[in-house]
């Protein structure tokens, strides 16, 4: 666990830095993405007040050139009016003697010339370039304000959509943590769950391998412990044979096999056993085998006959015991029952009266015959089986069953359904059962060898800690 821990707070700092990374980045994207639009809506702008100091320019050369015309225009008319008034003032003008009077005469003239010749206003022409000028500025400057006011609302969009790509990253900034922090939280289970699994295995190699070196030194030190264990399993293995499935022949091979054992421990003290493997071993040769084939071969013969067999063709029970006849008594007196017993006795040499408790049957039908045929058929087969098992009643018994349907629903007269009957009798009585021992000897005298060396065994074991 304190490995654990020591592996989580390097992921922590990482995670941090991680976090930190992150959004340094989102903002650095950020910022470029403010400053892109920026320069974009600047780079308009600039464009658009070029174009209108450019149209301003043109339209400034427009009205000099304009103005220079009209300049040179107004010229010739002010000049033919200025050479016109002098020729129009010479008759009026006199010289004078005196200064005195030349200045009043002069003052008189020029009032007197002025009263007469009205003064001419100068009119100013009017500029349709000024004109058009002041319409193009206006315009120009109105243009410039829509611009200005297009660009304040793109920034505005611009803005909402950047807040929003802004929203819209921190959640997935957001999520893509919690994202981490899950995965980073199983990956903490799982290797606390591989460290665990790796424990355990440890622990296990370590027990197999502690138990690997008990059992080396267990067979190094006690080998004839294995031995006498061996052959006490094998024992045990041939009683099991010959008891459950009476196999006389594996149970020896497995005896003999026992006896290798204990020969190859070279243990006096098991000499015992030996003699008593050895006894055990004549026993079970001295055993006769029973001639089941025969009867199993014999059996086979009468079904594979049974189907084709007559059936007899009406059923006759056996007859009631006959009573006794009554006999003539010596007294007088009976005269009259004595003579109905002489009658009787004289008419019975003629006509004979046969009682049965059954009534007497018709032939059977067909679906009864296949009943009867049936039924032999099975008890037959049942009593093959009992001859493999070495069962002696259940032979018996269903020989003796198949022979009394025989006897009483099948034609007596036929030579097939004789034979039949014949065969049967001969293997009734025949000996199926196999004469085996209760157990074997050896056995109980292996087991108390065993328990005794596992005793000596503890108790040196239990010396030496």
């Amino acid at each position: 666990m304190a490995q654990g821990k020591d592996n989580k707070t390097p992921k922590a700092g990482a995670d941090s830095k991680v976090e930190k990374n992150t959004q340094s980045d989102v903002s650095n994207e950020q910022n470029k993405e403010q400053s892109k639009e920026k320069n974009k809506e600047k780079s308009k702008a600039d464009q658009k007040t070029a174009k209108a100091n450019a149209e301003i320019e043109k339209l400034e050369a427009e009205l000099k050139a304009q103005a220079a015309l009209s300049a040179a225009s107004s010229k010739p008319t002010s000049s033919s009016q200025e050479t016109k008034k002098p020729s129009s003032s010479k008759p009026d003008v006199k010289p004078s003697s005196s200064p005195g009077s030349g200045s009043s005469s002069g003052s008189s003239s020029t009032h007197n010339t002025s009263s007469r010749v009205p003064a001419k206003k100068t009119k100013k022409p009017f500029s349709w370039l000024a004109l058009f000028a002041f319409l193009f500025s206006l315009v120009a400057v109105s243009g410039v304000a829509y611009l200005w006011w297009q660009a304040q609302q793109f920034t505005q969009t611009q803005q909402k959509d950047l807040e929003q790509t802004k929203t819209l990253a921190e959640q997935s900034y957001q999520q893509t943590r919690n994202t981490l922090q899950n995965v980073q939280d199983n990956l903490a289970q799982l290797q606390l769950n591989q460290q665990r699994g790796n424990d355990f295995v440890l622990n296990t190699q370590q027990s197999l391998q502690s138990l690997n070196n008990r059992i080396k030194e267990l067979g190094q030190s006690q080998p004839n412990t294995w031995l006498a264990a061996e052959s006490l399993y094998l024992v045990n293995l041939a009683e099991h044979r010959l008891l459950i499935e009476k196999d006389t022949a594996t149970a020896v091979q497995l005896l003999l096999a026992a006896n290798v054992r204990l020969v190859a421990m070279q243990d006096p003290s098991v000499f015992y056993i030996r003699t008593a493997i050895s006894e055990d071993i004549a026993v079970l040769n001295s055993i006769v085998q029973p001639d089941t084939e025969s009867s199993f071969l014999a059996i086979s013969g009468v079904i594979s006959q049974l189907e084709t067999l007559p059936l007899a063709r009406k059923y006759t029970p056996d007859p009631v015991a006959n009573e006794s006849k009554p006999q003539v008594s010596e007294d007088i007196s009976d005269w009259k029952q004595n003579l109905a017993n002489s009658v009787e006795r004289f008419m019975g040499n003629f006509v004979t009266i046969t009682r049965r408790d059954t009534p007497i049957e018709p032939e059977l039908p067909p679906k009864q015959q296949w009943f009867v045929r049936a039924n032999v058929t099975s008890q037959l087969l049942a009593a093959q089986n009992a001859s493999l098992n070495y069962k002696q009643k259940i032979y018996q018994t269903s020989i003796d069953q198949s022979l009394t349907w025989l006897r009483q629903y099948f034609d007596l007269s036929s030579p097939a359904v004789i034979s039949a009957i014949t065969t049967l009798e001969a293997i009734q009585n025949k000996q199926v059962e196999l004469q085996l021992p209760a157990g074997l000897t050896t056995q109980p005298l292996l087991k108390a060898y065993v328990a005794q060396q596992l005793n000596l065994q503890s108790i040196t074991e239990a010396g030496n800690e």
